[in-house]
C-alpha cells in the first residue's frame, strides 16, 4: 500500500510536466543501465501515462527509435575503434593481409 502512494506521487509529478519534459526524462531514464528504485518508478509512471495519452505514446515510440539508432551508431563506432586498436597491437604495420595471401600461394 505504501508503494502505491509513492507511485501516485510520481504519477502526479509526471502529469504536471510538459510533453517535452516527459520525453526528455524518459530518454534520460531509458539510458540508465541500472536505475534506482525511484528512477524505475518514474519510468514506469511515464509508460503508464503513455497507455492513456496517444501523444505521449507516439513521442515515446519515436524516442525509442532514436535511442536504438544512437546505440547502434555507438556500437559500430566502438567496434571499429576496438578493431583498429586490436590490429595495431596484433600485427606489425608492414604486415598486410595481402602479404599473407601471397605467401599462401607461394607455398602451394
Amino acid at each position: 500500500m505504501k508503494s502505491k502512494n509513492k507511485l501516485d506521487s510520481v504519477e502526479t509529478e509526471i502529469l504536471l510536466e510538459s510533453l517535452e519534459d516527459i520525453i526528455q526524462e524518459y530518454r534520460r531514464l531509458s539510458l540508465i543501465e541500472e536505475p534506482s528504485e525511484q528512477q524505475s518508478e518514474k519510468l514506469l509512471a511515464i509508460l503508464e501515462l503513455a497507455q492513456y495519452d496517444n501523444q505521449v505514446a507516439e513521442a515515446i515510440e519515436k524516442t525509442d527509435l532514436e535511442i536504438a539508432e544512437e546505440l547502434e551508431r555507438r556500437d559500430k563506432l566502438n567496434f571499429y575503434q576496438e578493431l583498429e586498436q586490436f590490429q595495431s597491437l596484433a600485427l606489425p604495420s608492414e604486415l598486410l593481409i595481402s602479404d599473407l595471401e601471397l605467401g599462401d600461394k607461394d607455398d602451394s
